[in-house]
């Protein structure tokens, strides 16, 4: 059970609130005792009465009663202006002359907020190819070579490896079967591309 975050007592402490003052002690001798006023000590009399050692535990921090919200047939307005009319929040304002800050929590709310919320939902279906090597994705990918430690590190961009080229990763990727092979290339040329092609082929033959 977890208990209220500013609670001051426990249930078993609530228990013996309500046996003391049921063997005749005086409610403010038990108030004193605990440390609480006497209205607490009330309240858990009147919690025992009513519910019995149920009534002693922690309640739900939340207020029964929402004076301030807006009433349900207000909603209902809002709701049917955003989806049949598909007015903005500020419309809706002015056509039930309420303020707008007020119409966008009840939008959100209903989770309306957006008028892309108002759309189904699409039904995607992606493409798949059953067997391996039908379909094999191929992407290249060129990174820097360096001779020693760069800038990110020691902060001085003065010091850092000048014409040392490049390295070339060629990446594929089987659309079946999710498999990924790579290889690395000094050169990114028709020679480089062409084997990476050879040795795919002969993995899928």
């Amino acid at each position: 059970m977890i208990m209220h975050p500013q609670a001051r007592t426990t249930p078993l402490i609530r228990r013996e609130i309500v046996a003391l003052v049921q063997a005749g002690e005086a409610v403010a001798a038990v108030a004193r005792r605990f440390k609480i006023s006497r209205p607490t000590v009330y309240k858990w009399l009147a919690r025992f009465a009513q519910a019995g050692e149920s009534g002693l535990r922690d309640r739900r921090p939340v207020a029964i009663r929402f004076p301030t919200r807006v009433r349900k047939a207000v909603e209902r307005q809002i709701d049917r202006l955003r989806r049949t009319r598909r007015l903005l929040g500020w419309q809706i304002a002015e056509a039930l002359s309420m303020a707008r800050s007020t119409v966008i929590k009840v939008l959100k709310r209903l989770n309306i907020a957006r008028l892309r919320d108002l759309e189904p939902a699409r039904f995607t279906q992606r493409y798949e190819y059953r067997r391996p090597g039908e379909l094999v994705h191929i992407d290249i990918k060129k990174i820097a070579r360096f001779e020693r430690v760069g800038h990110r590190i020691h902060g001085d961009r003065t010091k850092c490896s000048r014409h040392v080229g490049y390295d070339v990763i060629f990446v594929a990727v089987d659309d079946a079967s999710r498999r990924t092979e790579t290889r690395v290339y000094t050169r990114e040329d028709a020679t480089s591309a062409a084997d990476f092609l050879r040795r795919l082929a002969i993995l899928y033959v």
